[in-house]
């Protein structure tokens, strides 16, 4: 059983994907959570298949679904799984308090790329998922392009891949595929200020001024 935790709604998903593998979840938004839930957990699959269920937005269960989780992990079904995963905010310290109740008895993993870290996350990104090499000047060129929202990078290394079949991947190709991509960036941040969106218009602005 575990909790995962973090900013990146993209990087607690792929997590959750790691820690699952080849299991197929039932997935449990937090606020559908209905009372008894774990039960499912050591009811036996009509096929065999090992049990598995995935809470999303964790942090908004509410305390009696908390109760349930903190006493199922006390004694948790050996062929089961149960995830639940996180979404904090960019300030949080640590998992949400509203989990406090499950510390003791299950595994809490933070889940985040560091600012200094991403380079070698595109770069292992891009030949682990996408089946590209990128050397370290093109992952830095594309960070400086798209910005460091790991699901943008995520999707931009999609679109070099399938743009550019077996081609590794250098601050050129970046560069070219995503020429003008600075102009959007810039009416991302002129819609949001006009729109009287503070928090998008300082993310747009923070990132033009890391570029």
């Amino acid at each position: 059983m575990a909790l995962i935790w973090g900013e990146s709604s993209f990087l607690i998903r792929e997590a959750a994907r790691e820690l699952l593998g080849e299991t197929r979840p039932t997935v449990v938004p937090a606020r559908e959570w209905v009372a008894g839930s774990t039960a499912e957990l050591a009811t036996p699959s009509l096929f065999g298949e090992p049990r598995a269920v995935l809470v999303t937005d964790a942090q908004d269960l509410a305390q009696e679904a908390v109760s349930e989780v903190a006493r199922y992990a006390e004694q948790p079904e050996p062929a089961a799984s149960l995830v639940l995963a996180a979404t904090v905010g960019p300030r949080a310290k640590g998992p949400p308090r509203t989990l406090a109740a499950l510390k003791g008895n299950v595994e809490i993993r933070r889940v985040a790329v560091e600012r200094r870290e991403l380079p070698g996350w595109v770069g292992a990104r891009a030949a682990r998922v996408h089946g590209v090499s990128a050397d370290p000047r093109a992952a830095s060129t594309l960070i400086e392009t798209i910005g460091e929202d790991p699901a943008a990078l995520d999707q931009a290394l999609a679109q070099l891949a399938a743009a550019r079949p077996g081609e590794a991947l250098t601050s050129e190709a970046v560069r070219e595929q995503f020429r003008g991509f600075g102009d959007r960036r810039v009416w991302e941040l002129t819609d949001a200020a006009f729109s009287r969106n503070g928090p998008a218009a300082l993310r747009a602005l923070a990132g033009l001024l890391d570029a």
